[in-house]
């Protein structure tokens, strides 16, 4: 067989069965002059037709691992060494994790390794924290015990496990919803994140930025998101411990000063009193928490405290009286904004700041109404049961920033349909998308509905309502 490996855009080619036999003939007629095994039907022509035929499946045994090595075609052990030379391994389950607030005696230092719970699953603090003079703690990091996936709405994870002195007073809630953990990672999708490192060109690109996160445990890879913000970056980073996601961010940037928080702009006022403010991002607030706004006019408004009254996840009203006020056009910014973070990370004696954006969850609702000419009361149960998982599986596959597509929706139905009965059967379908309980109806000339730049979707079976329209 020939020794020398030719590489061509098609892959490495096998060497031709009748050229691997006039080798070997070659080589034997070189060793034994008087060999000869042009007569059919003899033992020494069998002898050299059988080792043909083995170095023949040897020959492709070796084009079939070479071509083998790349992301797209390697088999799951050598797709794991491919991953250690871009420093990827692939990703176990995943535990939920959700950021908390202590409150109780000022001092008490609440230790990593401290236990809470939802009264179901438990939760592993991640980092020290402590109760400071007002008797809170700035949000800390929990990672749950285990790897079962499971919902954590807000204000669920509010038992004290560990043990605490008698004279200690400490409670402790989540003000946000969590992180759902998700299962262990697909060989496909680990595939697809080998490649995405194989691109990496440089520093400070959003390819390498997301590489370093994804590389993290917990990093979910549709809550990751890198939006170019002015001269710089935002990194939206959905799971992972925080100082973990700073770390990897810190290394994949030539400079700090790239990098840029949520901004949230109050894009409108009604005029009045009291005065409704609208804001261009869900601004994650609830009734009674106080709000004050910066940026660019509106001295009036500044500088002080106002107490809001959430109306929507866009909309608060807080009280004063706005009547005679110029009409606004821009420039106030909302300074409270739950989706930033900032990790400080020591290298010698320096310190740097890392911002970061952690996203917010939009709860879905789905109702699809369909419609058939034939009698449907047979069918109406089995297309529910089988359509219903399949959009839940759409809706929480959908990334940062991305919208819910209307048609895609009445795709993945129709497809559910076929599994009980022929779809074209079905005469018409109706779709009412629900966000945070609002209904959303896409813009003119469009069938998506879009939602918050830095938030994701999320919803469940018991969310999900399929039905017939008789």
């Amino acid at each position: 067989m020939a020794n020398n490996l030719v590489i061509t855009q098609d892959g490495v080619l096998p060497t031709p069965p009748q050229t691997i036999r006039d080798q070997i003939q070659s080589e034997i007629e070189n060793a034994v002059p008087d060999y000869t095994a042009s007569l059919p039907g003899t033992l020494i022509e069998d002898l050299l037709s059988t080792c043909c035929g083995c170095a023949v499946f040897i020959e492709q045994a070796k084009v079939d691992l070479i071509n083998s090595i790349s992301p797209s075609t390697a088999n799951e052990a050598l797709l794991d060494q491919l991953g250690v030379v871009y420093g990827i391994i692939r990703k176990s389950g995943s535990s939920g994790s959700a950021y908390v607030v202590f409150t109780g005696t000022a001092g008490f230092i609440v230790p990593r390794g401290f236990i809470i719970s939802d009264g179901i699953h438990r939760f592993i603090v991640q980092n020290d924290t402590v109760i400071n003079q007002q008797g809170t703690s700035g949000q800390v990091y929990v990672l749950a015990q285990d790897t079962s996936v499971f919902d954590i709405p807000a204000n669920t994870i509010t038992k004290i496990e560990s043990s605490v002195r008698n004279d200690i007073e400490l409670t402790v809630t989540n003000p946000q919803i969590g992180i759902i953990g998700l299962k262990a990672e697909s060989y496909a999708d680990y595939r697809a994140r080998i490649m995405d490192a194989g691109i990496v060109t440089s520093t400070a690109t959003p390819t390498m930025i997301r590489t370093k996160l994804l590389a993290i445990p917990n990093v979910q890879q549709r809550l990751l998101s890198i939006v170019a913000n002015g001269d710089g970056y935002s990194v939206v980073c959905g799971g992972g411990d925080p100082y973990d996601v700073a770390n990897a961010i810190f290394q994949s940037i030539p400079t700090t000063g790239i990098l840029k928080p949520s901004v949230i702009d109050v894009s409108r006022f009604d005029k009045g009193n009291p005065t409704v403010m609208y804001t261009n991002l869900i601004h994650g607030l609830k009734d009674g928490d106080l709000v004050t706004f910066s940026g660019l006019g509106f001295n009036d408004l500044q500088n002080k405290q106002f107490k809001a009254k959430i109306l929507t996840a866009n909309s608060f009203s807080i009280p004063v009286d706005t009547t005679n006020f110029a009409d606004y056009s821009g420039g106030l910014i909302l300074n409270q904004n739950i989706r930033n973070r900032s990790i400080i990370l020591r290298d010698g004696v320096d310190s740097y700041t890392i911002p970061f954006v952690v996203p917010l969850q939009q709860q879905v609702e789905v109702q699809l109404i369909w419609n058939t000419d034939i009698e449907s009361s047979l069918y109406v149960g089995a297309i529910s049961n089988t359509t219903i998982p399949l959009i839940v599986q759409y809706i929480n596959r959908i990334s940062i920033g991305d919208p819910i597509n209307l048609y895609e929706v009445e795709k993945i139905f129709l497809e559910g349909v076929n599994q009980v009965v022929n779809q074209n059967l079905i005469t018409n379908i109706d779709i009412l998308i629900f966000i945070d309980g609002a209904q959303q109806e896409p813009l003119p000339r469009e069938n998506i509905i879009r939602g918050d730049p830095q938030s994701y979707f999320y919803t469940t079976e018991e969310k999900i309502v399929v039905t017939d329209g008789k």
